[in-house]
């Protein structure tokens, strides 16, 4: 009898590691245990959460939540990332996924706090996703499609007018954080803390600012060295996220992506990736040289009770 379990998502990461490695072939994100112990580590109010489905002692199942900040126009609090769902091959068909969901958001339920959810557009996922969502009693809201767009450097690249420089200073940035806004889009806004947290992640990532010739702000961003699992090794892949953009420009899309190139030079693959460039003019990517891949997601907003952040359109967070 496999019974669904409460646990631990931190002192359970090596274990939810090995669960995922063995659901997702590759090519697929390499889940490592320090890595799902950072993701599971954010600060906040409630703690990550983790459901395990066990065969007696064995793990065969894996589901979390990791904490965010978001704002949606003048409403900002916290809110759930629900990702890392994974069954073991031996253990499938047997309703495994909606049980651990089912299981999860019960436990969110009593939080009363709102959720994102990533899934593959029209994936077996994306239909798990949703009737849980649905079973549960959670009303459900899209944030639209996420094409991911990928980067090839020139090795002639030349400089260009926006100069990105790294920052450490938590509180610039979240200042900067604070002064871009619309009416369309479901901002992640982590606080100091939460940012403090961001460059702690084990596969390195930076916080970048974006300023033009004068000196003046344009921007900001987040970019990593993500780990990919292929057939036979890890790749390292600079990804850029967490655009905060003033004055999006196709210069400044070209400055992050030459500025990966050139910090990890030799300690990358060739490819720079762009997961989420929502609400940035295709014109403008294009103009950078960044180019849409065959890869896509889709975004889903949830909450158990009414909630502002069921009406926004799209969001900048990063997607899990």
């Amino acid at each position: 009898m496999i019974s669904i379990q409460q646990i631990d998502p931190v002192a359970f990461a090596s274990a939810a590691g090995r669960i995922l490695q063995e659901a997702w072939p590759a090519p697929c994100m390499h889940y490592s245990a320090e890595y799902l112990a950072w993701q599971f580590g954010f600060p906040g109010s409630c703690p990550g959460l983790g459901m395990a489905a066990m065969d007696g002692d064995e793990p065969v199942g894996f589901i979390g939540a990791t904490m965010r900040n978001l704002r949606w126009r003048g409403d900002a609090c916290e809110a759930y990332c629900v990702s890392f769902l994974a069954v073991r091959p031996d253990w499938r068909g047997q309703r495994l996924p909606a049980r651990l969901y089912g299981a999860l958001l019960e436990v969110i339920r009593t939080s009363a706090l709102p959720t994102v959810t990533f899934a593959e557009p029209e994936s077996s996922g994306e239909k798990i996703l949703l009737s849980a969502y649905s079973n549960a009693g959670f009303k459900t809201g899209s944030l639209g499609d996420f094409p991911i767009h990928g980067h090839i450097p020139r090795p002639n690249a030349v400089e260009t007018f926006t100069k990105i420089e790294v920052t450490r200073d938590h509180v610039a940035f979240v200042d900067l954080i604070g002064s871009v806004t619309d009416e369309q889009t479901l901002w992640n806004v982590p606080d100091v803390h939460a940012l403090m947290h961001y460059t702690e992640d084990p596969r390195e990532r930076l916080l970048l600012l974006c300023r033009n010739q004068a000196g003046d702000l344009q921007g900001g961003a987040m970019v990593m060295r993500s780990e990919v699992k292929s057939a036979d090794r890890i790749l390292a892949v600079a990804t850029v996220d967490n655009l905060f953009l003033r004055e999006p420009s196709s210069d400044l899309l070209r400055a992050l992506c030459l500025f990966a190139q050139n910090h990890w030079a030799g300690r990358i693959e060739t490819s720079i990736m762009f997961p989420n460039v929502q609400g940035i003019d295709p014109a403008m990517l294009r103009g950078a040289g960044i180019r849409q891949t065959s890869g896509r997601f889709r975004g889903y907003i949830s909450a158990s009770i009414p909630h502002p952040f069921l009406e926004a359109c799209r969001t900048n967070l990063e997607i899990i």
